[in-house]
């Protein structure tokens, strides 16, 4: 058995300076699960690859006009599929990324309802690629409208009191703003004729630089992002 000698008592400084290194939080030193960093990885393939292929599968399908038509207007007709998969895929890959997140998060705001946000936004995302128009669709694009913005405020209230992540608050709110601006702007003009196509793809492409932005930072943070100490 091993004594401490009772004139040089241990301290806690070594816990104090992991502390500290991580922000105050969870302790840096905890390694992240290999699954948890695959997970964010595969979130952030995910956000770049999504708008990719629907602004290649717009560009090269007859008919289709990119500025005007609906991302879901490629998931209809000839060729339908592809688009349908990239919902579905890319709803999967959001659910998934969710797991990432949560050990990102933990402990602190936003560890439980950011990835919720994300299982949300993926599941309705699936289901946009099952239900191509209509009611249901028009629902279940709402959603995911609803849990993304509640995400991206969910983290703008988690990161200002972290230093060096202070501007992702700002970043986090701004892109919430655009996404919101872009889509009324995109209800407002679509018409039985056509509409403002050009709004939905810049607010989706917005939402996804900040997912991968974010989600790059997090990863060269050791696929963590502080807890701010009280």
């Amino acid at each position: 058995m091993y004594l401490s000698d009772p004139s040089n008592p241990p301290t806690h400084a070594a816990d104090d300076d992991v502390h500290a290194s991580s922000g105050g939080g969870y302790p840096s030193c905890v390694p992240v699960p290999p699954a948890a960093r695959a997970a964010l990885i595969a979130g952030l393939v995910g956000a770049a690859l999504f708008p990719t292929v629907y602004l290649l599968d717009g560009l090269l399908r007859p008919g289709y006009r990119t500025l005007v038509d609906p991302i879901s207007a490629l998931a209809i007709g000839s060729g339908g599929w592809v688009q349908a998969v990239n919902f579905i895929v890319y709803g999967v890959v959001m659910v998934v990324s969710a797991w990432g997140w949560r050990v990102a998060l933990a402990p602190g705001r936003a560890a439980i309802l950011y990835p919720a946000t994300r299982i949300l936004s993926g599941l309705a995302l699936v289901a946009t690629g099952v239900v191509h128009q209509g009611p249901v669709h028009n629902v279940v694009s709402y959603l995911s409208l609803i849990a993304t913005v509640i995400g991206l405020f969910a983290l703008a209230a988690r990161l200002p009191g972290l230093p060096g992540w202070r501007g992702w608050a700002a970043a986090a709110v701004a892109t919430a703003l655009v996404e919101m601006g872009l889509l009324a702007a995109f209800g407002a003009l679509t018409t039985p004729t056509g509409g403002g196509g050009i709004f939905e793809k810049l607010a989706t492409i917005a939402v996804a630089t900040f997912i991968i932005a974010l989600t790059a930072r997090t990863l060269l943070h050791g696929g963590r992002i502080p807890h701010a100490s009280r």
